[in-house]
C-alpha cells in the first residue's frame, strides 16, 4: 500500500472532471486510491491467519509423513530381524539331541551288564545342558516377546496416525481451496506491474499502428512502381509487336495488376490516449524512486523481491515492444525478399541482429541478475521463517511438556504391567521347570532304587538257587538213605517173618 500509494495514474486513465481538477491544480490520483485501505488490511489479517494456520497444518502433516516413512522402515527392520528365531530353533535342535542321549542312557540303564556310574555321570552332564539350553530359550522368548509387544505398539501409533492422516490432509486441501481472499492480495501485490503492463500495450499498439501503416505504404508505393513498369513494357509491345501477326490475340488487352489498401483500426487508442514512449521511461524512473523508497521500509527485503519482479517483466514487455521493425524485417526477409536481395539485407541487417544478440544477452544477464537476487531473498526469507518457526516450536515445547510427561507415565504404566505379566510367565515357567526337574529326580531315585532292589533280588536267586540245589542234594541222600532203610526194613521183615516161622516150627514140635 505504500509503494502504491506512490504511483501516480496518468491522466489519461482519469475521468474527465478528474482530468479538469488536475488541470486546475489538483493533486493527482494514485494507485492506492484504487484500493480501500480498511477493507484490506481486513483480508490482509485474514490472510495471515490462515497463513499461519497453513503453514503449521501442513508443518505437522510434514511431521506425521515423516513419522510414517522412519516408523514404516522400523518396523520392516523388526520383521527383517530373525535372529532370535534362528537362535531358538539352534537351541530346540540341542535340546533334542541332549533329551536323545538321556533317552538312550535310561534305556541302557535298563540292561543288567551296564556301567551305572558311567551313564549317571552322563545323566548329570545331560541334565545340566538340558538346564542350561532351557534358560536360553526362555530369555530368547523373553526378548521376541518384547520385540513383538514394541512392534505392536509402534505399529498401533502408525495406525493412529495413518488413520488421521488422510483427513487432515483433505481438511487442509479444502481450506485453502475455500480461502479466496489470496487473490485480492495477488492483485494488490501485482498492481504496479498490471498498471505499467497496460500502460506499456497502449505505447506498443500505437507505436504498431503507425508503424503497420508506414510499412504499408511503402509496399504500396513499390508495389504501383512495378505496376508503373508493367504498363511501359505492354504499351512497347503495343506499338512493335501487337498486331503484326495474321490472327487475333485474345486477352492481351487486360489491365495491368495494381494494388490498393485500405487500412482499417488502429485509430481509436490515438484519439483516446496521447500516452507515448517517453510515458514509458517516467514509469522506470518511478520504479527507481520506488526502490530507493523501499530501502527505508521494515520489510525491505520483500519488497525489494516485488519491485525487482514488476520491473523485470515491465523489462521484457519493452523488449519485444522494441523489437517490432526486427520481427518485420524477419518476416520481410523469409516472404517478400527474392535470394539476392536476400542476402544483401542479410548483410544490411547483420549489425542490427549483432545488436538485438547484445540486447538479448544484456537481458539474459539481467534475468541471472535478478534470479540472484531472488535466490538471496528466498534465502533470508527462509531463514527468517525457520527463525520464527524456531521461536514457536520453543513455545509449543514449553506447552507440551507435561502432555508429553502424561504420556510418559502412560507408557511406564503400560510397560510396568507387561513387565509385570512377563514376570508371572517367568514365574510360572520355572515353577513348571523345577516340577520338571523333581520329578526327573524322583524317576532318578525311583530307578536306582529299583536298580538296587533288582540287583538283590538277583543276589536273593542265587542264594535260593543254591539253597535249591543243596536241598535237592540233601533230598537224594535222604531218599538214598530212606531207600537203605526200607531195604533194612525189608530185610529186617524177612528175618523177622523167618524168625516167626521158625518159632512157629519150633513151637509146633
Amino acid at each position: 500500500m505504500d509503494m502504491i500509494a506512490r504511483v501516480y495514474v496518468h491522466r489519461d486513465f482519469l475521468s474527465p472532471a478528474m482530468r479538469k481538477a488536475v488541470d486546475a491544480g489538483e493533486r493527482g490520483r494514485t494507485l492506492a486510491q484504487y484500493v480501500h485501505r480498511d477493507k484490506m488490511q481486513q483480508v490482509f489479517e485474514m490472510c495471515r491467519r490462515a497463513h499461519v494456520d497453513f503453514r503449521e497444518r501442513f508443518a505437522g502433516a510434514q511431521e506425521t509423513m515423516k513419522r510414517l516413512s522412519d516408523g514404516t522402515a522400523d518396523v520392516r527392520l523388526v520383521l527383517a530381524d530373525s535372529h532370535l528365531v534362528d537362535e531358538a530353533e539352534a537351541l530346540v535342535q540341542r535340546s533334542q539331541d541332549v533329551f536323545d542321549r538321556i533317552s538312550d542312557a535310561v534305556a541302557t540303564l535298563e540292561s543288567p551288564a551296564t556301567d551305572s556310574d558311567g551313564i549317571l555321570q552322563e545323566l548329570r552332564h545331560s541334565d545340566t545342558a538340558l538346564r542350561d539350553n532351557l534358560i536360553a530359550i526362555t530369555d530368547i522368548k523373553n526378548a521376541y516377546t518384547e520385540q513383538c509387544m514394541r512392534g505392536l505398539r509402534q505399529i498401533s501409533l502408525l495406525n493412529n496416525d495413518l488413520i488421521h492422516f488422510p483427513a487432515s490432509l483433505t481438511a487442509l486441501q479444502n481450506s485453502i481451496r475455500a480461502k479466496t481472499s489470496f487473490v485480492h492480495l495477488q492483485k494488490l501485490h501485482n498492481m504496479i506491474y498490471f498498471y505499467g503492463a497496460t500502460l506499456i500495450e497502449i505505447v506498443r499498439r500505437k507505436e504498431f499502428g503507425r508503424f503497420f501503416y508506414q510499412r504499408a505504404q511503402v509496399i504500396l508505393e513499390v508495389m504501383a512502381k512495378l505496376s508503373s513498369s508493367e504498363r511501359k513494357r505492354r504499351q512497347l509491345y503495343r506499338g512493335e509487336i501487337d498486331g503484326q501477326i495474321p490472327w487475333d490475340i485474345s486477352g492481351m488487352k487486360d489491365p495491368v495488376p495494381s494494388i490498393d489498401f485500405s487500412p482499417t483500426g488502429g485509430n481509436e487508442l490515438d484519439d483516446v490516449y496521447s500516452l507515448e514512449r517517453s510515458d514509458v521511461d517516467d514509469l522506470l524512473h518511478v520504479l527507481d524512486d520506488l526502490e530507493h523508497f523501499a530501502e527505508t521500509l521494515n520489510d525491505k527485503d520483500e519488497a525489494l523481491q516485488a519491485l525487482h519482479e514488476t520491473r523485470a517483466g515491465l523489462e521484457k514487455l519493452i523488449s519485444k515492444m522494441d523489437s517490432l521493425e526486427s520481427g518485420f524485417d524477419r518476416i520481410a526477409e523469409r516472404s517478400l525478399l527474392s535470394s539476392s536481395r536476400l542476402a544483401s539485407s542479410r548483410r544490411r541487417c547483420k549489425l542490427h541482429v549483432d545488436e538485438q544478440a547484445f540486447q538479448e544477452l544484456h537481458e539474459q544477464l539481467r534475468d541471472v541478475q535478478h534470479s540472484k537476487l531472488v535466490q538471496e531473498t528466498a534465502s533470508n526469507e527462509e531463514r527468517s521463517t525457520l527463525q520464527a518457526e524456531i521461536k514457536q516450536l520453543k513455545g509449543r515445547l514449553d506447552g507440551t511438556d507435561q502432555d508429553r510427561a502424561d504420556r510418559s507415565e502412560r507408557e511406564l504404566q503400560q510397560v510396568r504391567a507387561q513387565l509385570e505379566s512377563e514376570a508371572t510367565a517367568r514365574r510360572i515357567l520355572e515353577d513348571r521347570h523345577a516340577e520338571m526337574l523333581a520329578d526327573i529326580d524322583t524317576s532318578r531315585r525311583e530307578l536306582a532304587q529299583a536298580l538296587a532292589e533288582a540287583t538283590n533280588q538277583t543276589k536273593s536267586a542265587e542264594v535260593l538257587r543254591q539253597q535249591l540245589a543243596q536241598a535237592r542234594s540233601e533230598f537224594e541222600d535222604v531218599k538214598a538213605l530212606e531207600a537203605r532203610n526200607s531195604a533194612k526194613v525189608a530185610s529186617l521183615l524177612q528175618d523177622q517173618e523167618d524168625t516167626f516161622r521158625n518159632l512157629e516150627s519150633q513151637a509146633r514140635l
